[in-house]
């Protein structure tokens, strides 16, 4: 209810500001509802169920599909927040919460899932790394969608091009992973690719930094719950 209010309100104060009109808004909540489509399909993608192609029943299978729709999504969504017009970090983050919400209580309801749901949420542990996960997700989303309203899309990619390489240090300093020396050769080139990225853009690598710890501490996270 409080993001509902949040999100309500900036409607009126950006009608009142930027002279939204009728069609405009109506424009942007289809903006919002083609978002939900496609993080729905990549959950289908991530159960097996993709629609436009067939997805084998390995867990290798079902990763690669998964994170294709996963990339897919994250890649146009600059678009669609371009296509929004002028529009603060925080309402964007904010109509995120509320149709995701509304969409995931679609597939928990679809999917049979509400139970598994309460068994989850009285675990004090899983609620707590939940609410942990969530606080860094939020930040991550804000300085995303900041920077690619204010035109510093490059400095948003870049952190995802770094967040792989954090992803791999926890795996092997937190998690106790392996690497072999091909794996090791492949992260070295990669790493030298984000340093020479980072030359260029150093007037805003703290968004590329932020977005790139965050997002490996929420995966990190998520995995260890």
């Amino acid at each position: 209810l409080p993001v509902c209010a949040l999100v309500a309100r900036r409607e009126l104060i950006l009608r009142k500001e930027v002279g939204l009109t009728r069609k405009y808004f109506v424009n942007r909540m289809q903006n919002y509802i083609v978002t939900c489509t496609l993080f729905a399909l990549a959950h289908r993608a991530a159960n097996g169920k993709a629609p436009l192609m067939h997805i084998s029943a390995s867990p290798r299978s079902k990763g690669y599909a998964a994170g294709i729709a996963a990339y897919l999504c994250w890649g146009v969504l600059p678009i669609y927040f371009k296509l929004l017009g002028p529009m603060p970090a925080g309402t964007v983050v904010a109509n995120r919460v509320i149709w995701s919400v509304v969409v995931m209580a679609l597939i928990l309801l679809a999917t049979n899932s509400l139970r598994a749901l309460r068994a989850n949420l009285s675990q004090f542990s899983v609620v707590r790394a939940m609410f942990g996960s969530a606080l860094l997700i939020g930040l991550n989303w804000v300085i995303y969608a900041w920077a690619v309203m204010n035109g510093h899309i490059l400095a948003a990619s870049l952190g995802y091009f770094l967040n792989p390489l954090i992803n791999v240090a926890l795996g092997v300093f937190v998690l106790g992973e392996h690497l072999s020396r091909r794996q090791v050769a492949g992260i070295a080139l990669a790493a030298l690719g984000v340093v020479l990225l980072a030359v260029g853009s150093l007037d805003m690598l703290w968004i590329s930094v932020t977005l790139g710890v965050s997002f490996a501490l929420y995966g990190l996270i998520r995995k260890t719950a």
